[in-house]
């Protein structure tokens, strides 16, 4: 069984998928592990771009890491979370990629590159796993 943690986003691999629900509930009362998917100035709902899209529920500072879009741990496997998930594409992006190299992957990360007003859409320029 592998379990990994990340600051700001976490996940649990386990041969046993049956398993993973008990062992995950026993992390996560014991509070060794707390996830949340989303950071609490952020929604899901519909958009204008594309199906679902990211939405502030306050203002939001320019330069501001919302957490972990993607984790690459070798170049064909790749774990996207719902932050990576839900944003959509726009050639003028309210985000930008931020990526850090650690030992045995590599992590990319959303961070804002402008004040983002309440209720607007967060968008990222899409470059097909190029940051």
């Amino acid at each position: 069984m592998i379990i990994k943690a990340f600051p700001l986003s976490a996940y649990i691999t386990t041969s046993k998928p049956n398993q993973l629900s008990n062992l995950a509930k026993r992390l996560i009362n014991k509070g060794s592990m707390k996830y949340k998917p989303l950071p609490n100035n952020l929604t899901i709902k519909k958009s204008k771009i594309e199906g679902l899209g990211l939405f502030a529920t306050k203002d939001i500072k320019k330069n501001i890491n919302l957490g972990m879009m993607r984790i690459i741990i070798e170049p064909n496997e790749v774990i996207r979370t719902p932050l990576g998930g839900f944003i959509n594409h726009n050639n003028k992006p309210n985000c930008i990629k931020a990526k850090e190299s650690c030992i045995y992957d590599e992590r990319i990360y959303l961070v804002t590159n402008r004040l983002i007003k309440k209720g607007e859409e967060l968008t990222v320029k899409y470059t097909m796993y190029k940051v």
